[in-house]
């Protein structure tokens, strides 16, 4: 609690001194929340300015708050928007794991490793879906 209070110190300071957005601040304040697992304080925080402030929530919000499934139909629209993106497909690779759909990861990451073109993004597709291909027995 002692850590959490002074990070909560830190980050209102910041936020009464600096000429930051209120988005910024708030990304911030969900970053160090998902460092501290203090899940509940975040999603109050978000609710109260997407409502009174007309915040849209960013993408990268919902896995660090662990909203899989919000999570999860974000990537959906987004990959239908921009089908050839390889990071959004990835990014729902990780999701669609925690969420524990096991065929669709595997599905997902055999598109992803023919569209991807180095052992950079190979080794990303592969960190989120060995897990999957281990359950499923293709591993």
């Amino acid at each position: 609690k002692k850590g959490l209070s002074k990070t909560k110190m830190h980050l209102y300071k910041n936020a009464l001194t600096s000429v930051r957005s209120l988005g910024e601040i708030l990304d911030d304040m969900v970053t160090n929340s998902h460092l501290l697992n203090n899940y509940d304080e975040a999603h109050g925080l978000i609710n109260k300015h997407s409502r009174e402030d007309n915040i849209e929530i960013p993408l990268k919000w919902y896995g660090k708050l662990q909203k899989w499934y919000e999570a999860n139909e974000r990537y959906t629209k987004e990959l239908e928007k921009n089908p050839h993106s390889l990071s959004l497909k990835v990014k729902r690779i990780k999701v669609l794991n925690q969420l524990g759909e096991w065929d669709k990861v595997k599905v997902l990451s055999e598109e992803a490793l023919k569209q991807a073109d180095n052992d950079i993004d190979r080794r990303k597709i592969a960190k989120h879906s060995m897990f999957s291909l281990l359950l499923l027995g293709d591993l």
